[in-house]
């Protein structure tokens, strides 16, 4: 089977998402709600239309950075949920230990088309509360593009909370990645 380009996974992601009545809006900086996920931002955002329990953010697009603010991901779900997604759906599971949630969002990440993509790092961190995990990574778009993230995750009540960055490593990741940890120390569940 012929891998999707990254791009054109991107547009069908975003645009095969439930829109509702509107479609990009801006994220002001100040205190935002993303279900029972509470942040601060200081930087401005646009949302892209996406179905909950995600919210996509981007700064100068999304083939050049990303935020993923999961807000209580189900046993069984999805992190992406494209259609043009390729190979055996990854689901999340809810007795994941720590390593295996790095996994899932590496294997989702690939799912996606991603390639090249390899783990920096992964260890324990306090996240919204409580005691999470943070992965570290690294991949490469189908043009090539060298990206760097991290996902910061914690599952309580079976449910999946996470904050996953992604960007491209020479300039949009070092200039956007302190924002993105303020958000991350700033997350809380409500």
């Amino acid at each position: 089977m012929r891998k999707l380009p990254l791009f054109l996974v991107l547009v069908a992601l975003l645009a095969g998402c439930e829109l509702g009545p509107q479609g990009p809006v801006l994220v002001s900086p100040g205190p935002v709600a993303a279900g029972r996920l509470a942040v601060q931002t200081d930087v401005a955002w646009t949302q892209m239309p996406s179905k909950p329990p995600r919210r996509l953010w981007t700064v100068y697009g999304p083939l050049l950075d990303l935020v993923v603010l999961v807000d209580g991901l189900e046993e069984g779900q999805q992190l992406f949920s494209s259609e043009a997604s390729a190979g055996t759906p990854v689901a999340f599971r809810a007795a994941a230990t720590g390593a295996e949630l790095g996994e899932f969002v590496l294997d989702s990440l690939r799912r996606e088309g991603a390639s090249a993509v390899s783990l920096d790092s992964l260890r324990p961190v306090a996240f919204a509360g409580g005691e999470g995990v943070r992965a570290e990574f690294r991949l490469r778009d189908d043009r090539g593009v060298a990206k760097r993230g991290f996902a910061v995750a914690r599952v309580i009540d079976g449910r999946l909370f996470m904050i996953l960055f992604v960007a491209a490593e020479d300039h949009y990741f070092p200039s956007l990645a302190p924002a993105v940890e303020r958000i991350v120390e700033s997350a809380r569940i409500v």
